[in-house]
C-alpha cells in the first residue's frame, strides 16, 4: 500500500512538472506606483546586467541593449515631463531534466524616477530549453517588458484629477 501511494505521488509530481515545462507557463509579478497627476515619461536605459550561470556576459549585454533600444526607441530620451531610468537584469541557471538540459531564465526590470524611487518593478521567469544566447529568447523577454512598460506609461498619462 505504501509503495502504491509513493508511486502515485511520484507520478502526480512528474506530470505536474512536465505540464509546466511543456506549456512554458511563465511566472510573473508586477508592482507599480502611479503619479498623482497625468505625466508623460521618457525612458533612459540606465543599467543592464546579464548573467549566465553566475558569469557576466558583455556580448549578451550589448545584444539586450540593442533590442531594448530598438523596441523602446520612441520613448528613449524624448523631451517629456520627466525621465524614468530603466534597469534590466537577466539571469540564467542551467540544469538537467533527465538527459536534456533545461534553462531557468529570470528577468527583472524596473523603472526609477528622478528622486530614485522605484515606480515600476516586474519580474518574469521562464523555463525552456533555449538559452539567453538565443536572440528569439532575448526578443521574447524584451517584447514582454515592452508591453508591460507601455501599459504602465499609458496608465500614467490617463490619470484624471478628481
Amino acid at each position: 500500500m505504501k509503495k502504491f501511494i509513493l508511486y502515485s505521488l511520484l507520478f502526480l509530481c512528474l506530470s505536474l512538472t512536465s505540464c509546466v515545462s511543456v506549456f512554458n507557463i511563465p511566472k510573473e509579478k508586477e508592482y507599480y506606483i502611479l503619479p498623482q497627476v497625468s505625466t508623460e515619461y521618457s525612458i533612459c536605459l540606465n543599467s543592464i546586467e546579464v548573467k549566465k550561470d553566475t558569469i557576466s556576459d558583455s556580448d549578451l549585454i550589448s545584444q539586450i541593449q540593442d533590442i531594448s533600444t530598438t523596441l523602446l526607441s520612441d520613448l528613449i530620451n524624448k523631451d517629456y515631463d520627466s525621465t524614468l531610468h530603466l534597469n534590466l537584469e537577466i539571469k540564467q541557471r542551467s540544469y538537467y531534466k533527465g538527459i536534456r538540459q533545461q534553462n531557468s531564465i529570470y528577468f527583472v526590470y524596473s523603472l526609477i524616477d528622478e528622486s530614485e524611487r522605484v515606480v515600476f518593478n516586474s519580474s518574469y521567469s521562464l523555463d525552456c530549453s533555449d538559452t539567453i544566447e538565443s536572440s528569439t529568447i532575448d526578443y521574447k523577454l524584451i517584447e514582454h517588458m515592452n508591453k508591460r512598460i507601455r501599459s504602465f506609461l499609458k496608465k500614467c498619462e490617463n490619470i484624471k484629477i478628481k
